[in-house]
């Protein structure tokens, strides 16, 4: 194996994709000077083009967001890249940028929006603060205006009605209420929400076993309000016995996962 290709495969094995790699291995393809023929050249080059399509959203989403993101790593894109095909559980530690993976979706799926579950307030807060503008946080004040079924004219119940985010976040015992739930079936809602995202996924199958916070349980009745969204489930650890719990918690059949070393 020659040097380039060494460097490559040391680039990946460290999980980091920098985007002067990216410009000087797509040169390098455009140009002829390696053989994409063979099967291990052709996986690359597939990398290589989802590569390239998540580039461009974490583009967007700088310019959006005045974010400053100069690189997407190896996972990251293939994690975007399983999420936008099917239901999909992802394994990175802390640190990884789990987030950044879901935050980027709106842009790799034009005019969509997706549904954001988490269980910690701290967490949900941080979101919408970097979301701004693009993001509903549903908090309970919301929802009891909503359950008062009038025609509020305050901004957040406006947005809700109109679907006017690309990101919703909340508590799972507020995006199953009966109150969010018959806004989701609005016309709006119908054509615009493509995923549900399930952020520190690994408390569906501890909580629920354990009777506490069985709203994680209800997270897979969005299924049913939305027949054709896709799942993302997102935490730091899990084994294999977890995965599979939370793939059938979450009523995720055929889905792919994206696992890496706790050791970082």
């Amino acid at each position: 194996m020659d040097d380039f290709w060494k460097r490559i495969r040391l680039e990946r094995g460290s999980d980091i994709l920098k985007l002067k790699m990216l410009k000087c291995v797509t040169t390098k393809i455009d140009s002829g000077n390696i053989n994409v023929n063979t099967s291990e050249n052709k996986e690359f080059k597939k990398l290589m083009e989802t590569c390239s399509k998540s580039k461009s959203s974490l583009a967007k989403f700088n310019v959006c967001h005045t974010s400053t993101y100069s690189f997407i790593t190896v996972k990251q894109s293939d994690a975007i890249k399983k999420s936008v095909d099917g239901d999909c559980v992802i394994v990175l530690p802390t640190g990884s940028g789990k987030s950044l993976i879901f935050q980027i979706l709106p842009f790799t799926i034009p005019d969509s929006c997706i549904i954001v579950s988490c269980p910690l307030d701290a967490i949900l807060c941080e979101q919408a603060d970097k979301l701004g503008d693009s993001c509903i946080y549903l908090d309970a004040a919301t929802v009891k205006l909503l359950e008062k079924d009038t025609q509020n004219t305050q901004y957040a119940t406006q947005k809700l009605r109109n679907a006017q985010c690309s990101y919703i976040i909340g508590h799972p015992e507020l995006l199953t209420s009966e109150a969010v739930k018959k806004i989701f079936l609005t016309k709006p809602w119908q054509n615009k929400v493509t995923h549900l995202v399930v952020d520190e996924a690994h408390v569906v199958r501890s909580w629920t076993e354990s009777d506490f916070r069985l709203s994680f349980k209800d997270l897979k009745t969005l299924r049913a309000t939305f027949p054709n969204i896709k799942v993302m489930a997102l935490t730091a650890t899990a084994t294999a016995e977890t995965i599979q719990k939370l793939a059938d918690s979450l009523l995720m059949v055929e889905y792919q996962t994206v696992t890496s070393s706790p050791d970082r």
